[in-house]
C-alpha cells in the first residue's frame, strides 16, 4: 500500500510506526470498542457523562419494544385492555434486515479481500455477535489494508448511535444513502467529509456525496 501522511479517519498525523497503516491505533480501538459496545448481554458502566452501556447494545433493542420505555423503565403487566403495539423502531432495527445486515455487509466485503470468514447463524442475535467477533479479530490486518476503513469506522459509529438513540427512547439521525456507479451502496451523515467507496474505490467528498444521493433518490 503506499502509506498515507496521516490517518484517514481521524485525519491525525502517523507516527513513524504507524506508516503501514491507514488509521492510527487510538482510531483502531475507538474502532474496537465501537464494535465490542454491540455485541453480548448488556452491561453498564459508569462515566464522569453517566451510566453508558458499554456492551450489550443490540441486545438491549429487544428490551426497548414497548411504547414509553426507555433503559431500565418500568413495564406495566396485567391490563385487562388491549395491548398497545411495540415501537417499531427498534423492532426493526433488531430484525434480521436491520442493524445486523449492515454489519454483515463489511464481514462479506473482509471475506472478498481474503481477511474474514462469513460465519453462518439465524437469529439476529447470533448473526450480530458472530459478526463482531469476526470483525474485531480480523481489525489488526483491516486498518493496514482497507483504504475505507475510514467509511467502516463512520458507518460503525452509525450503528452504534442508532442503538443508544432508541434505548434512551430518542430519535437516532438518519443516514443518507446512495449508490456509486459500480453498485455499491454509501451511506453516510450529513455532515460526513469523504466516504470511500469500499466497491470500486472510489472517493467521495460531501458535495459529491450529497450530489450522488440526490441522484439515487431520483433513479
Amino acid at each position: 500500500m503506499d502509506a498515507p501522511a496521516a490517518c484517514i479517519v481521524c485525519r491525525n498525523d502517523l507516527f513513524d510506526d504507524e506508516w503501514d497503516r491507514y488509521c492510527c491505533r487510538p482510531c483502531q480501538n475507538h474502532i474496537d470498542a465501537d464494535l465490542a459496545a454491540l455485541a453480548g448481554p448488556p452491561l453498564w458502566q459508569d462515566t464522569k457523562h453517566g451510566r453508558r452501556l458499554v456492551s450489550g447494545l443490540f441486545t438491549a433493542l429487544t428490551g426497548e419494544l414497548e411504547p414509553g420505555t426507555s433503559a431500565g423503565g418500568p413495564r406495566v403487566s396485567g391490563s385487562k385492555t388491549a395491548p398497545i403495539p411495540a415501537r417499531m423502531e427498534p423492532l426493526s432495527q433488531s430484525a434480521h434486515g436491520g442493524l445486523v445486515n449492515d454489519l454483515e455487509e463489511w464481514v462479506r466485503d473482509w471475506e472478498h479481500r481474503g481477511y474474514a470468514t462469513s460465519c453462518q447463524a439465524v437469529r439476529p442475535q447470533y448473526r450480530m455477535d458472530q459478526a463482531v467477533a469476526t470483525l474485531r479479530f480480523n481489525l489488526d490486518i483491516a486498518v493496514r489494508k482497507h483504504e475505507a476503513i475510514n467509511s467502516f469506522a463512520e458507518e460503525l459509529t452509525m450503528i452504534r448511535g442508532t442503538c443508544e438513540a432508541l434505548i434512551i427512547g430518542a430519535v437516532p439521525p438518519r443516514p443518507l444513502s446512495a449508490i456509486c456507479p459500480c453498485g455499491t451502496r454509501i451511506k453516510f451523515h450529513f455532515d460526513s467529509p469523504i466516504r470511500h467507496c469500499r466497491g470500486c474505490g472510489s472517493d467521495y467528498g460531501h458535495h459529491a456525496l450529497i450530489a450522488l444521493a440526490v441522484a439515487t433518490q431520483a433513479a
